[in-house]
C-alpha cells in the first residue's frame, strides 16, 4: 500500500492576526479521510512512534 507521509502541526493554534483557535486534527482528520478513500495509508509525524532522528521512518 502507498503511503502520505503528513508534516503538519497538530492540536489547537491561535491564528495571531485574527486571533481565532484553529483546530488542527480535525483539519487533519478530513485530510487523513480523503487520502485513505484514495486507498493510501496517510500517516502524520506525530502518529510515528520513533525516537531519535525521523528521517528512516519517513
Amino acid at each position: 500500500m502507498a503511503r502520505c507521509f503528513v508534516v503538519q502541526d497538530f492540536g489547537n493554534k491561535t491564528d495571531y492576526p485574527d486571533p481565532r483557535v484553529l483546530d488542527r486534527d480535525a483539519s487533519y482528520a478530513v485530510s487523513k479521510d480523503a487520502v485513505t478513500a484514495c486507498g493510501v495509508e496517510c500517516v502524520r509525524a506525530d502518529e510515528i512512534l520513533h525516537s531519535g532522528t525521523i528521517d528512516k521512518p519517513m
